[in-house]
């Protein structure tokens, strides 16, 4: 060969083990070089914001958050350039110089659609990875899938497998967690809402609406969002099993809930006792045209003045214009700081509750750990996690996001950040300010929601997330 020269864009760091030399059919080298930097691998760790991402055609991915990135469509562009040198070729003698030229010029083309589509997925990918702790994603079968000779150059374009490899090894090196779904699990023609589930959605239809919720869902968003529960509820219970249908034993059992029984010998803190198992029927949903959406118009404010200013408290008085072009002069507005929640659950499959007076309705109430945090100080994870030990004097390792709600978004303008932490331990004493008053009680599991139906745990923010938590993890 002789002497090659090599752009090397940035030094090595460590020491260069294996070099392996490659020569691509378009006559370009290049070296393969294995470093040794002596880092360990970080521990994987799934504390954080976790993301959904379906897979698709007219849109490369789509993730849980509602976010759409188009498909590039890199051999479509390049087609009518590689068809027109594909032809030359074709006509070339065989065994010529002339083939060998255009030979390599079909080779240039081919590389350049490659290194196209690799760049797309590299950047795309390190962007999720950057943004995001929790990565889920389907675990698709794209040599089962090509097979669809109407779709097979549109799905190899893709290059979704390549996209799955880069998402896994970039998330491990940074410490974050890469979890797939199983392949059969029915995510686009589930209800997020209500776990209600269609018998068949085909491809040609976009959105549907629940018949059971009536929610109106994007099949793609709604698909991201159920990938990520999924993946959440496996990375819980420390099981692979999916909840899909495969395994139901009964053909009455319709909901992708079913078969998610948490029982699991490599999850010993998690194991159910088998009289908690709910089986849950819900009516098949029927597809429906889906409702033309009102064009709704935000209020505009036209002035604000600060009422009343404290640590705690601030009151706003807005004027406002309406859509139809009314004034109001005195909307309050209350200026609350956002709540952190954590549904804490302790290896003996107990809930831990804190017992506690509340002035605003003057009544004792049962819920669970939460408190007041400045989002510019302390994330919201840490703030649960602080609040969980003062108020209760156990500790978790790590936490996972359920949710984030307003708590009164007409008149409040705080959220409420929700947060499971499974399992926890006792290890501290309460740590308690002056006008706290807290007794900490343990509830087993299975008498969460008669409690509720009976009206001893009434905080909204509480049920929320014993619902969002408890749905997860499918007991």
């Amino acid at each position: 060969v002789g002497l090659v020269y090599c752009l090397r864009h940035r030094e090595f760091e460590g020491t260069i083990k294996t070099v392996t030399i490659s020569k691509n059919t378009d006559g370009k080298y290049y070296a393969s070089i294995l470093v040794d930097d002596g880092k360990e691998t970080p521990n994987l760790s799934t504390n954080g914001k976790a993301i959904g991402i379906d897979l698709g055609l007219t849109h490369f991915a789509i993730t849980s958050d509602g976010d759409k990135y188009s498909n590039p469509k890199h051999f479509a562009k390049h087609q009518r350039n590689l068809k027109r040198k594909q032809q030359k070729l074709s006509h070339k003698q065989k065994g010529s110089n002339s083939r060998q030229k255009a030979r390599l010029k079909v080779a240039k083309v081919h590389a350049k659609i490659s290194r196209c589509r690799e760049d797309f997925l590299h950047k795309l990918s390190r962007k999720i990875v950057n943004e995001n702790q929790v990565i889920a994603v389907e675990n698709l079968a794209v040599k089962n899938m090509v097979r669809n000779h109407k779709l097979a150059r549109a799905i190899s374009d893709c290059g979704w497998g390549m996209f799955c490899t880069m998402l896994k090894y970039k998330a491990e090196k940074e410490g974050k967690t890469y979890q797939e779904v199983d392949r059969f699990f029915p995510s686009s023609k589930t209800c997020n809402v209500c776990l209600n589930q269609l018998g068949s959605l085909p491809l040609d239809i976009r959105s549907w609406i629940c018949e059971h919720c009536q929610t109106t869902h994007d099949r793609d968003i709604n698909a991201a969002i159920n990938i990520k529960t999924e993946a959440l509820r496996i990375l819980s219970l420390g099981t692979s099993d999916t909840a899909s249908l495969r395994g139901c034993q009964s053909p009455e059992q319709t909901s992708v809930s079913s078969d998610a029984i948490p029982v699991d010998a490599r999850s010993p803190h998690l194991l159910v006792p088998e009289v908690w198992v709910v089986h849950f029927k819900i009516k098949r949903c029927r597809i429906s045209t889906p409702t033309q959406i009102k064009l709704m118009r935000k209020w505009k404010r036209l002035q604000s003045y600060l009422v009343f200013d404290h640590l705690w408290c601030k009151i706003r008085q807005d004027r406002v214009e309406l859509p139809n072009r009314t004034i109001i002069d005195d909307f309050f507005i209350h200026i609350r700081p956002d709540i952190a929640l954590v549904l804490p659950i302790t290896e003996q499959q107990e809930i831990v509750f804190v017992r506690q007076y509340r002035h605003g309705v003057e009544q004792i109430l049962l819920e669970l750990p939460a408190g007041t945090f400045n989002p510019e100080q302390e994330t919201p994870e840490a703030a649960a996690l602080r609040e969980l030990t003062e108020e209760t004097g156990y500790v978790a390792e790590s936490i996972v996001k359920l949710a984030t709600l307003y708590d009164n978004p007409v008149k409040d303008t705080n959220s409420v950040h929700l947060f499971l932490a499974n399992p926890v331990k006792l290890l501290t004493q309460t740590s308690l300010d002056i006008t706290e008053d807290i007794q900490v009680v343990l509830i087993p599991i299975d008498r969460v929601l008669e409690k509720i139906q009976a009206g001893e745990i009434c905080v909204a923010g509480s049920v929320a997330a014993l619902f969002l938590g408890l749905n997860i993890l499918r007991l």
